[in-house]
């Protein structure tokens, strides 16, 4: 137990630390960053995979056939801009980072303006082009590193020059086109940023110096001399070709080559053991990720992620997982990234060295095969095959732990975006910039994520109602349902149960509440009809709208031919407006209000005490009924001032003529007291939770049968 204890107490402080590193501002825009590339890596790894079985990488010849040459142009066309994609997605995250914290100003709702400063920045820096016209490949998997610190500096400067006022340039054109104003206001702060870059080339190409080549530089200098063995060099070798692969230095051709890595040992030997034995999957051998990631992750996008960078893998392919997950900058996986090669390095050296397996007859074709087939074929016996099998097994059980962490750590941050987008979504919005959907941050990304689920689930029908009694108690031996509320419910099929404000939220700003009410009073007016065709007369059908839906002309008339369609009174099906939400009365809204009260559909005010204009909707509107809501009413019994505004109500109620409901009734000595005051019609958990369809007619019919409500 104590063992456990401690083990326990050690994984919470590796995911609280973790968390914290993970959180960091500048480490969550590289990740978001490496998103952008993702298609592009897809891409690139099956387009990598083709060309490398039909041993054409590199070479273009015109009797290769068009579908060959095809495959080729693909490859060009992802591998050559992987890094200009990572910079671009960077670049915009801190822009819309920046946007999102920032005071108005000339650079707000530019965070493109920014990105493509950004790319001059980088070009200028690193040019595609050298004197002569000859194509660099400036923005291949080479230069990650460079992408991801110029992505982060230059956005950076860029903002920091802009707010120098003298910097600015007052150039003002027509009031139609206040975007080229904005633009060429930081024409100084862009050519100040775009000419830092091309000063440090200048630099570089001056002194002849370039980062990639100072970093293999200080490595090359740093190998062990040949008589600290073979098994030192190599440890050297793997551990600083996967420090500098987590720091997105992928230049593996110039690294074997500063070191000298091979110099006093046999090359095709060192080649197969790394490359089949000890990088299974790739750098970092990422094939134990993999594997593990599908063992911890059932059902979810990282077991779809891992689907996907399966087939490349197993051919050690591994870019899918190193730039898509991503690996690099991930401080979840920095040390079985570096940890399970040095493992597997020992198995494998250990393995040669006692004569398991014997390499010194495997050719460099095998590079082409997947793994158990390259060990065969590399070692020429099972024993390759065993022995890729053992370092499989020995990198799931170093990356398995980690991938549970990471796991968890998506899981509490999951909870906590979803938490505060609940919170977020009850409160009031003026501007699209307000929006939770336009967020730059996790919770933005899960709304825009949600939002574009709801639309699927509304089109699929998976969305559905529960409807919860209302009930008139004259006394309470004498209960009688009159009516049902129906509650809008969606299970979404990962964040489980989201709330109906959030729902109602997430189609506003999707421009799509209008198609979401109309399926909710079609849906209650079925269920009504379905009732009245059973012989269940007499029950009222409340429905609920938001202040956006009271502001829509059509709402009336849409809920209007509803009723129509399916034959209900209009006297039972009640309009219910949410306080929620503020509602402007405009003509929109009294024309609405107008069309509904002509129409004889009884108008309802939803949540009456926690919201914005109760007493502006009593003067204006004719209310039949009003819903009290449980700030007033759950502590009506140890709460005198609650007692007093209650009994205020049901003076203006009598004096109106407004029915009253009283909300959140959940306990015999709140419904006495209630019914003392002269209340009568409660909704809450006292009588019935909401209920599906057949069982909330269940419940109205037993009532009817037995003239007393059964306490659920």
């Amino acid at each position: 137990m104590k063992t456990q204890s401690v083990i326990t107490k050690f994984g919470d402080n590796l995911v609280t630390l973790l968390n914290k590193l993970s959180s960091n501002s500048y480490v969550i825009a590289i990740r978001q960053g490496f998103l952008f590339a993702l298609p592009a890596l897809i891409i690139f790894s099956y387009a990598f995979l083709a060309l490398e079985l039909l041993s054409l990488r590199s070479t273009v010849a015109i009797n290769n056939g068009i579908w060959v040459n095809f495959l080729i142009y693909i490859y060009n066309g992802t591998a050559y801009t992987i890094a200009l994609l990572i910079l671009m997605g960077i670049a915009y995250n801190i822009a819309r980072h920046h946007e999102h914290n920032a005071d108005i100003d000339i650079t707000s709702s530019k965070p493109l303006l920014t990105t493509l400063i950004t790319i001059c920045c980088y070009f200028a820096y690193i040019p595609p082009f050298n004197n002569y016209g000859v194509v660099l490949h400036a923005s291949g998997l080479n230069n990650v590193l460079p992408a991801i610190i110029i992505g982060i500096v230059a956005p950076k400067m860029f903002y920091a020059f802009t707010k120098f006022k003298r910097l600015r340039i007052n150039a003002y054109f027509d009031i139609s086109y206040p975007m080229a104003t904005k633009v060429l206001n930081t024409l100084a702060a862009s050519l100040l940023v775009i000419s830092f870059f091309a000063f440090l080339h200048t630099v570089s190409v001056t002194f002849n110096f370039r980062l990639i080549d100072s970093i293999f530089h200080m490595v090359a200098e740093g190998v062990p001399p040949a008589e600290s063995g073979n098994l030192i060099r190599y440890l050297y070798y793997t551990v600083f070709r996967n420090v500098l692969l987590f720091f997105g230095v992928a230049d593996y051709g110039h690294l074997h080559s500063s070191i000298e890595l091979f110099s006093s040992f046999n090359f095709g030997q060192s080649f197969l053991m790394f490359q089949h034995f000890v990088f299974l999957g790739g750098s970092g051998a990422t094939l134990g990720l993999l594997v593990s990631m599908l063992i911890v992750n059932k059902n979810n996008k990282l077991r779809w992620f891992a689907q996907v960078s399966l087939m490349p893998s197993l051919f050690g392919i591994g870019q899918i997982l190193l730039y898509g997950l991503p690996l690099i900058f991930n401080p979840v996986f920095i040390i079985p990234f570096i940890l399970t090669p040095i493992i597997l390095l020992l198995t494998s050296f250990l393995a040669i060295h006692v004569g398991f397996i014997d390499l010194s007859d495997g050719g460099l074709a095998v590079q082409l095969l997947p793994i158990f087939f390259s060990g065969y074929t590399a070692a020429g016996s099972w024993r390759g095959v065993a022995l890729q099998f053992i370092n499989l097994i020995i990198s799931i059980a170093i990356y398995l732990p980690f991938t549970l962490a990471y796991k968890n750590l998506n899981k509490r941050d999951t909870v906590k975006d979803k938490h505060d987008l609940i919170n977020a979504s009850i409160n009031k919005f003026v501007t699209e910039s307000s929006y939770i959907t336009a967020r730059n941050d996790s919770v933005g990304g899960m709304a825009q994520l949600l939002s574009a689920d709801l639309r699927k689930a509304i089109a699929r029908n998976e969305l559905y109602l529960q409807y919860q009694p209302q009930v008139d108690v004259a006394q309470l031996e004498n209960q009688r349902v009159v009516g049902v509320e129906a509650l809008l419910r969606w299970t979404h099929p990962v964040h489980g149960v989201i709330p109906p404000p959030t729902i109602t939220t997430l189609a506003a700003e999707g421009n799509f509440l209008s198609e979401l009410s109309s399926w909710v009073a079609e849906e209650a007016a079925k269920t009504l009809r379905n009732w009245r065709n059973k012989g269940l007369t007499g029950i009222w059908m409340s429905i609920n709208l938001s202040a956006i839906e009271m502001d829509d002309i059509t709402t009336a008339k849409k809920i209007i031919a509803i009723l129509k369609k399916y034959d209900i009174p209009h006297e039972l099906f009640r309009v219910e407006i949410t306080e929620e939400m503020a509602l402007t009365i405009n003509e929109n809204v009294k024309n609405t209000v107008g069309e509904l009260a002509n129409a004889k559909i009884p108008i309802a005010i939803d949540d009456f005490g926690m919201g914005h204009s109760s007493a502006i909707y009593l003067k204006h509107f004719p209310i039949s009924t009003l819903k009290i809501d449980r700030v007033i009413s759950e502590d009506i019994v140890t709460n005198q001032r609650s007692s007093i505004i209650l009994d205020g109500l049901v003076d203006i109620c009598k004096r109106l003529n407004i029915t009253m409901v009283v909300e959140y009734t959940e306990d015999y000595e709140q419904i006495a007291a209630l019914i003392e005051k002269g209340c009568h019609i409660f909704q809450g958990y006292f009588f019935s939770r909401p209920l599906m369809e057949n069982d909330a007619y269940d419940f109205i019919i037993r009532n009817i049968e037995k003239g007393k409500l059964l306490v659920i």
